[in-house]
């Protein structure tokens, strides 16, 4: 959501960080999202609603209908993209929580730079969708109630 990119900007202007305006998806090119506000939680959640989506969707629950304050079209790209741009060849820690679009990325990507510990929101996916990918990968999985955690 590019008002939280500027925050983000703003706030790291100091530090050696990049800020990235797009999204982790399982292509390169530009993806569909709504957008939630309306509730403290809600403020800045988002989450894909284009047709590739595996996951379940966040703000088309019932319960969340009213929280859904719109779409907006975004940038997005594969994780193995990113990777490349920023000339990354070793992650410590890496956490993926992209309410329900966590099977998109990791289904596409190489695993040729393992993190050594990733922590995965997967309370929006089917049972044992993550360990099915994570543990040929030689991870060690410890789930938690909403969270995976995986360690080499």
């Amino acid at each position: 959501m590019p008002h939280h990119a500027k925050t983000l900007r703003d706030r790291s202007a100091s530090l050696p960080v990049s800020v990235v305006e797009a999204a982790i998806s399982d292509f390169d090119g530009k993806i569909q999202m709504a957008m939630g506000g309306n509730a403290d939680w809600a403020t800045g959640a988002s989450h894909v609603i284009s047709p590739n989506h595996m996951g379940g969707k966040l703000l088309d629950l019932e319960a969340n209908k009213d929280l859904r304050l719109g779409e907006i079209e975004v940038e997005c790209m594969r994780f193995d993209t990113l990777i490349d741009a920023y000339g990354i060849d070793t992650i410590d820690y890496c956490k993926i929580d992209v309410e329900g679009h966590e099977l998109n990325v990791l289904q596409t990507y190489s695993w040729r730079v393992k993190p050594a510990i990733l922590k995965i929101e997967h309370k929006h996916l089917p049972g044992g969708s993550l360990a099915r990918i994570l543990q040929p990968q030689g991870y060690t999985i410890f789930p938690e109630n909403e969270d995976i955690y995986a360690i080499l």
